[in-house]
């Protein structure tokens, strides 16, 4: 028998006259690059990819001052997802498909999940690396996705009961975030607890996690000038603090998309009228007020297996 237990909690935010001080939102954009995505960061060190103007991917390392390419030996195409030190994790495509990597600096190595042609490596931790990996199945599926966690020598599988497509993207202090079907969840090795934004129309996804602050994305609309919520889907950002559900999205962007979170700081990309280009976004301190928009009703479930 599985307990659910709903926690409706109706956040509050905490608005400065001013409003979302832009000055806290940083462009990155790779020299010379059609699009920038900014996926990870650990302290000063970000990563994430670029793409040239054949179309092709490229990882990349920046440091606040240097931007480094970062291409897997032999392979199409590269994407760096999470960082942790000098240990960078992601997914490479080469001539015998899409794999995950880890890459330390010096020695690449690469990971597939068990039957998968698709599998990603999107957050790291320690010794323990997590992602997800994708598999064909019969009709009517088709596709089904599922969670893995690495530990240097084993892969293990990590599904959602319930879910037919399960992806793990970040890891902190032995906690989970990632999507399971439609909606974001948390997952702590025993309960799982769905983390989604009350203005979600399609789905929502939680991308990166730093202590109980989480971000991630949700399909919604764009606002119409009166401030209804127009026809036009869009994908906004957002921030979870522990208990109150913010939007985060980039000044006058069409859509944003915030990928993980380091003490303060919040990385992404965003897509306005100029094209896709990577961001870093500082919360403003004290940490209680925050400048990122009204709140809403979040809705917290939690289910718990036998």
């Amino acid at each position: 028998m599985k307990l659910f237990k709903m926690q409706v909690l109706l956040t509050l935010a905490v608005l400065s006259a001013a409003g979302p001080a832009q000055a806290n939102w940083v462009t990155l954009d790779f020299p010379g690059a059609e699009r920038t995505y900014a996926y990870g960061i650990d302290g000063q060190r970000i990563v994430g990819r670029y793409q040239d103007s054949s179309g092709r991917s490229h990882g990349f390392i920046y440091d606040g001052t240097s931007w480094t390419s970062l291409d897997f030996p032999g392979g199409q195409d590269t994407q760096a997802y999470g960082v942790e030190g000098s240990r960078i994790v992601g997914r490479c495509t080469d001539a015998d498909g899409s794999h995950a990597f880890l890459y330390d600096g010096d020695e690449w190595i690469t990971l597939d999940g068990p039957g998968a042609f698709i599998t990603a490596a999107c957050g790291i931790e320690g010794r323990t690396v997590v992602g997800f990996y994708i598999i064909s199945v019969p009709e009517p599926v088709l596709l089904e996705a599922y969670g893995f966690s690495f530990d240097g020598e084993d892969l293990a599988t990590i599904a959602r009961p319930g879910a037919t497509f399960t992806q793990i993207f970040d890891i902190d202090a032995g906690n989970i975030v990632g999507q399971a079907d439609d909606r974001g969840f948390w997952y702590d090795g025993a309960t799982w607890v769905d983390v989604d934004h009350p203005y979600r129309t399609i789905r929502s996804a939680a991308l990166g996690i730093n202590g109980e602050n989480i971000v991630g994305g949700y399909f919604g609309y764009l606002d119409s000038p009166d401030g209804r919520p127009g026809e036009q889907p869009a994908y906004h950002g957002f921030f979870f603090d522990g208990a109150n559900m913010h939007t985060l999205d980039f000044p006058g962007s069409l859509q944003t998309y915030p990928a993980d979170i380091d003490a303060l700081n919040i990385v992404g990309s965003y897509t306005d009228a100029s094209g896709t280009h990577g961001f870093i976004y500082t919360i403003p301190e004290p940490a209680t007020v925050l400048l990122l928009g009204l709140g809403g009703l979040a809705v917290v479930r939690r289910r718990r297996g036998r």
